[in-house]
Parts: C-alpha cells; sequence; structure tokens
C-alpha cells in the first residue's frame, strides 16, 4: 500500500488539525483502534466487546473487516493509525492455525513500534454480561496490577513486551491528580510460573470493582474486590520486538518540557519513604551535661560570691551543681512581676544546697558592676540593691535556709527590663537605689512604646488585639510553664506578657474614644457586652467613662445593670422610664 500522500494545508482549520496530529510537547492522550480481519469468531467478537467498554472513551472500534496481515505487511495498520491518529491498535482475527487471536499493536511516528499477539481460551472466558453485578463508570483510571515473576525475568523478554503494551494500554489519560472516589476498579494481570524452560505460561487477565466498607475500630475503611468482569486467559504467540533506533527516539524526551530542580539532601529508599540528610555543625563536646557524682562536688565551705554570680574559671563561667531545693518565694516574685524583677533566680538554681544569698553579696555584685552589665554577666534577672534578705541564723547549712525571705514591699515601682526587650516602661528609679549606688548613671527616659515606629497599620491592629480580645493573653497564660519539683509557676511566655502591658497603658485611652457602642435591635448578648467591657475599664478609669448608652429590649434590664455594674463604680439611669413595652434606653453613668 502506498504512504499517504502529504496535504499541503489551505486553511488555517486543515493546518490547526495537521499541527494536532503531528508531534508535540506534551501529547494528547492515546487513542486505541478496534479492527477485525476477514474471518472473526463469537468468543473473539464478544471479547473486543469487552475490551472497548474498558476502553472508552479513549477508543474507537471499527466494524468492517480488513485482509490485514500484521507480521507479514504492517502498512496497512500503519495507514488506519495515521488516519485516525491512534497510537494503539487490537486487532482481531481468527483461524484454523491461530484461533481467537488479538494482535497489540503500538505505533510511534506513524510506524509499527512493537507488537504481540495473544490467543484467548475460549473455555476459561466470561464476559462483563455474566457478571451480574455493578460496572464501573466510563471514562475512569483503574488501577493496574502485574503479578508474576516473568514480567520481570530478563531472559523471557517477550512478557516484559506484554507488560508494556498492557500497561500502555490501560493507563488512562495523563493526569496530575486522582480523586479517591474515582478509584472504582482494578485490572489485574498474572502469568504463572512456567513449568519448563521452553513453556510459555498464559496471562490471566481479571477486573475486579473496589467495595469500601466500615471497618470496626478503625478509621480507615475496610476495601474488599468484587470480580465485575471480563475474565480472559490468553496464550502468548508472536511477537514483533522494537528497533534500538525508534525506541531510543521514542523514550527520547523533548527540550521544553520543564525540569524540577534536584532537591538537595533528601532520598527516597526502597520502601518508598523519603529521607533526609541534616548537616550539622562541629559540636563542642566538652559542655556536654554528664551525669554527676557525688564525689566530685565542692565543699561546701570554698563556695564564694565569685562562684554563685559568674561560675568558676575552671568551669568556664558555667554555673555550678543544681541544689534539689529550691526557694520558692524568689520564683513567686518572678511570676508575679512577670519580668525580670526578682534576685539572681539563674545562679540561685546552682547554688549548692541549703546555701544562703544574703544582701552583703548583692550589694557586692551592684558594686562591683556585674549586675550593671547584662548582657556582658549574662543573668536573666536582677533584683534592686535594697531587696532586704534575711541571713538564717545557722549560717545557711540546715533546716533554716527554707526560711529564706523577700520584701515584697520593697521592689515595687523600680524600673524593670521586658523580657521581650521590645520596650522599657519609663517608671522612676527609686531614690533609695540612686542613693545606695551613687555612681551609677540615671537611666534615659525612653518612650512607653517604641512599638509605635513600626507602620500604623500594622500597630493599630497589635493594640486592637490587646485591647478588644483577651483571648490572646488566655490562651498564653494556660501555656506557663510550671515546675512540679517546686510547685510553682514559671514567667508567662513573651506575647503574654506584652499583651498585658499594652493593653494596661492604652485601654483608657481607647474606651475614651469609644465611648459609645451601639447593637442591633434584638441582640441578646448586648448587655453581657457591656458589663464585661466596662468590667475590663477598671475603677481606675472610671472618671473618664461620661456617657455610655445601651439600649434593650429586656424589661430587667435596668435591674441586670444595677446588680452588675454597682459593684465597680457604675450605675444606670433610664432615659424613658415611661415606656415599658417598647425599646428601653439606659444611661450609665458613674457615680461620684
Amino acid at each position: 500500500m502506498l504512504p499517504i500522500r502529504q496535504i499541503k494545508p489551505k486553511s488555517a482549520r486543515t493546518k490547526r488539525i495537521l499541527d494536532n496530529k503531528g508531534p508535540q510537547t506534551n501529547e494528547n492522550s492515546r487513542t486505541t483502534l478496534f479492527l477485525k480481519y476477514t474471518t472473526t469468531s463469537d468468543i473473539l467478537q464478544l471479547c473486543m466487546t469487552d475490551l472497548f467498554a474498558l476502553k472508552r472513551p479513549l477508543a474507537q472500534k471499527f466494524n468492517k473487516k480488513n485482509p490485514v496481515r500484521p507480521f507479514e505487511d504492517p502498512a496497512s495498520l500503519e495507514f488506519f493509525s495515521d488516519k485516525n491518529d491512534a497510537s494503539l491498535m487490537v486487532y482481531g482475527s481468527h483461524s484454523k492455525k491461530r484461533p481467537h487471536a488479538l494482535t497489540l499493536a503500538r505505533f510511534f511516528g506513524g510506524k509499527v513500534l512493537d507488537m504481540i499477539e495473544l490467543m484467548i481460551e475460549p473455555e476459561t472466558m466470561r464476559t462483563l454480561a455474566q457478571f451480574k453485578n455493578g460496572k464501573a463508570a466510563v471514562g475512569l483510571k483503574p488501577l493496574l496490577s502485574f503479578s508474576g515473576s516473568a514480567f520481570d525475568d530478563p531472559s523471557n523478554a517477550v512478557y516484559g513486551l506484554a507488560k508494556s503494551i498492557l500497561l500502555e494500554m490501560f493507563r488512562g489519560p495523563d493526569v496530575k491528580e486522582v480523586d479517591v472516589e474515582g478509584l472504582q476498579y482494578m485490572i489485574c494481570f498474572s502469568v504463572d510460573e512456567a513449568e519448563s524452560a521452553d513453556a510459555k505460561p498464559m496471562i490471566h487477565l481479571r477486573t475486579y470493582l473496589l467495595r469500601t466498607k466500615k471497618a470496626a475500630g478503625s478509621t480507615l475503611p475496610k476495601v474488599e474486590l468484587e470480580e465485575m468482569g471480563p475474565r480472559i486467559d490468553f496464550r502468548v504467540g508472536r511477537h514483533k520486538d522494537s528497533d534500538s533506533d525508534m525506541m531510543k527516539e521514542a523514550m527520547r524526551k523533548p527540550k521544553g518540557l520543564p525540569t524540577e530542580r534536584p532537591k538537595k539532601n533528601i532520598d527516597t529508599d526502597i520502601i518508598g519513604d523519603k529521607v533526609g540528610r541534616i548537616h550539622l555543625g562541629k559540636q563542642d563536646l566538652g559542655a556536654l551535661q554528664t551525669r554527676k557524682m557525688k564525689g566530685l562536688k565542692r565543699s561546701r565551705d570554698v563556695v564564694g560570691a565569685e562562684d554563685v554570680l559568674g561560675g568558676a574559671e575552671e568551669d568556664g563561667g558555667a554555673p555550678l551543681t543544681v541544689g534539689k531545693k529550691l526557694i520558692s518565694n524568689i520564683f513567686f516574685y518572678k511570676t508575679a512581676y512577670r519580668c525580670k524583677s526578682v534576685l539572681l533566680v539563674r545562679w540561685l538554681r546552682d547554688l549548692p544546697r541549703n546555701y544562703a544569698l544574703n544582701v552583703c553579696v548583692l550589694d557586692r555584685a551592684w558594686e562591683d558592676g556585674t549586675l550593671r552589665n547584662l548582657d556582658n554577666a549574662g543573668f536573666d534577672i536582677v533584683a534592686p540593691a535594697e531587696v532586704k534578705v534575711e541571713e538564717p541564723s545557722d549560717g545557711g547549712y540546715g533546716d533554716s535556709a527554707e526560711k529564706f525571705r523577700v520584701d515584697p514591699t520593697t521592689i515595687e515601682g523600680f524600673t524593670f527590663e521586658s523580657p521581650t526587650r521590645y520596650l522599657v516602661l519609663a517608671r522612676p528609679r527609686p531614690s533609695t537605689m540612686a542613693d545606695k549606688v551613687k555612681e551609677s548613671p540615671e537611666p534615659e527616659v525612653k518612650s512607653h512604646f517604641p512599638l509605635f515606629e513600626l507602620p500604623a497599620e500594622i500597630w493599630s491592629k497589635i493594640a486592637r488585639l490587646a485591647v478588644t480580645s483577651d483571648e490572646p493573653i488566655r490562651l498564653c497564660s494556660y501555656g506557663c510553664p510550671k515546675s512540679r519539683q517546686h510547685r510553682i509557676q514559671g514567667t508567662p511566655p513573651a506575647i503574654t506578657q506584652v499583651c498585658r502591658i499594652i493593653r494596661e497603658e492604652i485601654l483608657s485611652t481607647f474606651y475614651l474614644a469609644n465611648t459609645f457602642t451601639s447593637y442591633d435591635y434584638g441582640d441578646e448578648f448586648a448587655d453581657k457586652r457591656l458589663v464585661r467591657w466596662l468590667r475590663a475599664y477598671s475603677q481606675a478609669y472610671t472618671h473618664r467613662a461620661l456617657d455610655v448608652f445601651v439600649e434593650s429590649h429586656h424589661s430587667d434590664a435596668q435591674e441586670y445593670f444595677d446588680q452588675q455594674l454597682g459593684k465597680i463604680g457604675f450605675a444606670v439611669k433610664t432615659e424613658n422610664p415611661g415606656e415599658t413595652k417598647r425599646l428601653k434606653t439606659f444611661r450609665v453613668v458613674r457615680v461620684t
């Protein structure tokens, strides 16, 4: 048969059709063409009908007979492939020598790439109609399963060719993602073990529906298989391998495809798990915390103030060993002030047991300048020098060491540094501190809110979050670390402290600018929200609440407001006392 004449396009439509048939960077889905020989059997007709049903819509079937011999002259098949833009073909023929034969062929560039002949066993064949159950929807991608050592045996290439062609034929369209609901059926191909070296075992085709059922005691569903047909057993016949040059050209990837950049240090093992490799720097094993022996501990009578504050030189400035009992009162003030406002808690935690830290140690450290430079000394918490410490009567070597006390009245009103390092409250340093440490310079008065240097839109969101909602504060308070050993609560997170400080400073200004809040008619929670706002307003700023109005349709609203707001210095006056059934307007005023 003569080759197809090359048509020169005369219109844009014809050119688009020819370009669509030509080579492309991203090829369209493969179409399968079903043809039959001049003589076919009923078994062959039923088999081709069922395979056509599985291949739809990427399939095209011809009913006319074609006198074609694929293994002798494939030119006719190449003509049909080029004419119908089909790169896969199923050709059925029946003869006395080769009964019920199906020839599966692949094409590349309009030429036959490879072919294989499979002959059907009529005794074991069952069609789709013979299985009285549900069927999978049209156009879905199936799950493909190949079981049998012959498929992967390099010495028997015919089964590897059969696997490649069958996989290409039933794989369906190329998609990036598959919906789980679309996985409805599975096609299974299996090969028996060969009884001898020359024997060719049969290929069994089975098609199953996927049924998902609820599994007891598990959230994952239980998957069961139900055969839906067709059931076909093939005997392997003739085959034609592909040319090496043509196969190399067919496997070549075009240059226009986007290539994904390789990810470094990420591999996949043989199981399919993703494994990452992390590169760490050189670690100092000298600072590794090892188990401490009692015989290596220092004597109690050689511990000095320099060891407590900075650590001994042979230890590299590291803190001393941790004692089993700590003084919980020191940690209480750390929790109460939520900042660096109490004694040297970090170094106090590392004191030997029963060691008493007195006021002389604090005075000496302040005069030496150790407590002034926090960055160099590395202190976590600093207290003013006038903190009074009661020294145990026995020198700190008995049970009286637990009577360590701090006077809370002496640590109010001093300047402290926030753990967040974002803002410093401009509270004046007490005179007693300046008198005691005359050489220390007065701190510069900084802005209450360095956060105002942020853009206005970002600051407005931060302020609104801190003022109008207490959710961040409440949630972060629940996450405070606790010490089970000492039964104390640690410092709250930084976000909690920032929100509390911002809330305290700008709450009055916020309510001064938002003294009137209106709610829609019928809002049953409006009165409760007003009470909550006024409670958060606190008695310290009640003089700023001039006129706050609330409208309520409840008859007992005035009694409710009097009961809830009377405790915090507010009272309620009715604007329209004569109207009892209509909407009432109450005026919340402060009590002078």
